[in-house]
C-alpha cells in the first residue's frame, strides 16, 4: 500500500511547533531573491520544516511580541538552530533588518474554512430603534420598536 503525501505536511503531521532562529534574505537591490517571488511574505524552509510536500505551505512565524504568516517557497541550508530564512518584507514586520537574527517559533497556519459544513448562528445586526408611528410628535413620549 502506498501512502499519499499530505498536501500541507505541517498541518497534517506530528510537527506542531518548531522553535529556533530566523534570519532574512531577499531584499530587492540588496540581496539575492528567488526568481519567482521578488518580494513579499515568503520564506525559505530549514530542514525541520521540509517534510513531505512542504513547498507552498503557509506557516505562522512568531517572536515574543509579533507574528507573520508566510508561504514556504524555497529551502535554506540553515545551520545550527536556524530554522527559517524570511524574506526581508516579512522580517521587517517582526523587527528591523539590522537585528539580523530573531528567536522565533514556527507553527502551521490554519486558514478559516469558508466552505465548512458547520452550522453557525447568523450574527445579529445592530439594534435600530424606530418610532412606533410616523407622526410629527416630538421623539420623547412616543413608543419605540426594536428591530434586529
Amino acid at each position: 500500500m502506498v501512502e499519499k503525501t499530505p498536501e500541507h505536511p505541517l498541518i497534517n503531521s506530528h510537527v506542531k511547533k518548531v522553535s529556533g532562529k530566523a534570519t532574512w534574505y531577499c531584499v530587492p537591490g540588496v540581496s539575492v531573491c528567488h526568481r519567482n517571488y521578488a518580494n513579499g511574505m515568503y520564506a525559505a524552509a530549514g530542514s525541520e520544516l521540509r517534510k513531505g510536500n512542504w513547498r507552498g505551505s503557509k506557516v505562522r512565524v512568531c517572536t515574543s511580541t509579533r507574528c507573520v504568516v508566510v508561504t514556504l517557497v524555497d529551502w535554506c541550508a540553515c545551520k545550527g538552530d536556524r530554522i527559517i530564512d524570511l524574506y526581508g518584507m516579512a522580517f521587517r514586520k517582526l523587527a528591523p533588518l539590522s537585528r539580523g537574527v530573531l528567536q522565533v517559533s514556527v507553527s502551521p497556519h490554519r486558514e478559516k474554512n469558508v466552505h465548512s459544513n458547520k452550522k453557525t448562528r447568523p450574527s445579529r445586526s445592530p439594534v435600530v430603534l424606530l418610532p412606533e408611528t410616523s407622526s410629527s410628535l416630538p421623539v420623547f413620549g412616543r413608543p419605540w420598536r426594536i428591530i434586529y
